[in-house]
């Protein structure tokens, strides 16, 4: 089940790589060719600068990926306990930091604002 799974990702990886690389030849070849009478790519060519470009300027993705699964992991574990928390703990919460529902922030519970203290 799972080795399935891998085999398509890889295929469609593969695929949108070969495609990408076709485009760049040919967006190459038909711009930068006559714009800056520079030489023609071949496929092998555009696949290589296509990598170039996006080790260069792109990265590789995955540590971004990591990234971005290691926040929202993050973002549903302090939901989960936004959610078992009281309606006395979320105010505290607030409270301690410095965020609050009305006004967005600064100091002081919302109950001193409402009477004028800070």
């Amino acid at each position: 089940m799972k080795n399935g799974r891998v085999l398509r990702l890889t295929t469609k990886v593969a695929i949108a790589f070969l495609g990408f690389s076709l485009l760049t030849m040919h967006l190459w070849n038909g711009v930068i060719v006559s714009a800056l009478a520079a030489g023609r790519l071949s496929f092998l060519q555009a696949m290589g600068l296509l990598l170039l470009c996006r080790i260069l300027f792109g990265g590789l993705g995955v540590v971004k990926d990591i990234g971005h699964f290691m926040a929202r992991r993050e973002r549903q574990a302090m939901l989960s306990n936004w959610l078992q928390m009281t309606p006395a703990e979320r105010e505290r919460c607030l409270v301690d930091s410095g965020f609050h529902a009305r006004g967005g922030g600064g100091s002081g519970s919302t109950a001193e604002r409402d009477e004028g203290g800070e």
